[in-house]
């Protein structure tokens, strides 16, 4: 066990890649030797510049490919800031561009690229430039970045917009063509939020409800975005509300999961798990289904909150479950497929994958489409779970297909949106954006809606894959956008709401 991996405990798993496992146990020294903040002081010390379970995923090993240098730049500089406000110093912990070296041999698979942490005992003096964060000055002035890391943010920028393209590793693709003057989105209205949105909407009544990063669920009318309530939940919500007539439901990471009225905000009735509630719940048949980082996955009754059943498997439980013919599906970071019994909880069957499955079962014709962290896309027989077909990326795959006239979509951590026959997996198409992607894919009148890292919420043709317009949110679109009335409605790490 890593103690420093997480504060839930997860072990640091296996990685094929000697040189991502290397930087990942460097990543986790850094921290330590900065004082062990939590996840959520780093999170706070970044500026909120990644998302908290994010950042648990990749020093626990669950993600395929290394952090984004966006990621990993704001974490060495959290670390700092810890480091010099506990008075630990941190000349010694490495500069940025020392990390950024070290994070391009990761990218590069050069398992014994030096560890930019130095020994304190060595002598080393600080660096006069270059260094991730310089500290508290002789007169006691504030710490202060130096100004080239504003250079690097603007690298940033540029690469999002498509500008400027950095060379890298084998694992980078290239980003979406967007020729100067192309068709951009505009957006109906945008809804100002005080924390990242990363979860998605759930449309009902004329009204949308979706939370933010600080715990809050928000009622938004459809058409206007005005705020008709918002309720406190007082801990992070990273997944999407579920409504069933006049309620809503809602889990946080502090193990809530509550029921709403839909007209009011007011609390209907809650549960407390035991750990942790990440996964989206799902409705059905007068019962909710919802997952928790306890490796339980619950049915409740819809009405009252009373637990029908609770199934348990061997790893934390991030997918939304899908319902389909009376039997519940969903992933488990244990590596498993599940199929279940709605009515008891009974384990029909379980299918294994090569990695964590935090992406949601999409089943249409009696077939199931699920991806995994192992880089694979599957299609199972959903009433044995036998494997039909399996489908490689070049990175891990979070978003959940979706199924449109016998074509799967997803997205994947190596950036590219897949367009693949639903029959064999064959690609149909393929687009690469400049990011990540963790948002999944919506099709509407024909049109796929997607969200990627680089911040760009994506309209293509679902049939040719030929981009339709684009609006670039100003943060990463985790987010997975949703359609009704002729809008699309998708949150942003830049805080905001969107209906386009």
């Amino acid at each position: 066990m890593n103690p420093d991996a997480s504060e839930r405990g997860v072990e640091i798993m296996e990685v094929d890649d000697a040189a991502l496992r290397t930087f990942i146990r460097d990543l986790n020294r850094l921290r330590a030797e900065a004082g062990n903040p939590s996840l959520d002081q780093l999170v706070a010390l970044s500026g909120h510049k990644f998302r908290r379970n994010t950042l648990h995923d990749h020093l626990a090993g669950k993600r395929a490919n290394p952090p984004s240098w966006d990621i990993v730049s704001a974490y060495v500089l959290a670390c700092h800031r810890n480091a010099e406000q506990t008075g630990l110093g941190s000349d010694w912990l490495g500069t940025l561009r020392a990390w950024q070296k070290r994070c391009q041999a990761a990218y590069d698979g050069i398992p014994d690229a030096p560890c930019p942490i130095q020994d304190p005992g060595s002598g080393s003096q600080p660096a006069a430039t270059g260094s991730a964060y310089s500290g508290n000055s002789a007169d006691g002035a504030r710490p202060r970045r130096l100004a080239w890391i504003s250079l690097a943010g603007l690298a940033a920028l540029l690469i999002a917009a498509g500008v400027l393209v950095l060379a890298s590793g084998p694992r980078r693709t290239p980003e979406i063509s967007e020729p100067p003057g192309g068709p951009v989105a505009t957006p109906a209205w945008t809804y100002q939020t005080p924390a990242s949105v990363d979860g998605s909407a759930a449309i009902a009544g004329g009204y949308i409800y979706i939370a933010d990063d600080n715990g809050v669920l928000y009622a938004l009318n459809a058409r206007t975005g005005h705020a008709r309530w918002t309720e406190a939940t007082h801990s992070q919500i990273d997944s999407t509300p579920a409504t069933l007539r006049d309620t809503v439901y809602i889990g946080n990471d502090a193990s809530r999961f509550y029921a709403l009225d839909t007209a009011t905000g007011q609390i209907r009735w809650a549960q407390k798990f035991s750990d942790g509630i990440d996964s989206s719940p799902t409705v059905a048949d007068g019962r909710v289904y919802v997952g928790d980082g306890n490796n339980s996955l619950h049915a409740l009754g819809a009405s009252t909150g009373r637990s029908l059943w609770t199934a348990t498997t061997n790893g934390t439980i991030d997918s939304r479950p899908a319902v389909y013919h009376q039997t519940v599906y969903v992933g488990s970071e244990d590596g498993y497929v599940y199929s279940l019994n709605a009515l008891s909880g009974t384990i029909l069957w379980r299918t294994p994958t090569g990695g964590g499955v935090d992406s949601s079962p999409a089943i249409t014709h009696g077939v199931l489409y699920i991806g995994s962290n192992d880089r694979k896309i599957y299609a199972m027989r959903a009433s044995t779970g036998k494997v039909i077909w399996v489908h490689s990326t070049a990175g891990a795959d979070s978003s959940s297909p979706c199924f449109y006239h016998g074509t799967v979509y997803t997205g994947s951590d190596d950036g590219i949106i897949y367009a693949m026959n639903a029959k064999n997996g064959a690609d149909q198409w393929k687009v690469r954006t400049g990011g990540a992607i963790h948002s999944s894919p919506v099709i509407y009148r024909g049109v796929l809606y997607i969200g990627s890292d680089n911040g760009n919420l994506y309209a293509i043709d679902a049939i040719t894959g030929k981009l339709i317009w684009t609006y670039q949110t100003g943060g990463q679109v985790q987010s997975s956008p949703v359609a009704a009335n002729g809008l699309i409605y998708v949150g942003s790490d830049n805080n905001q709401i969107l209906a386009i």
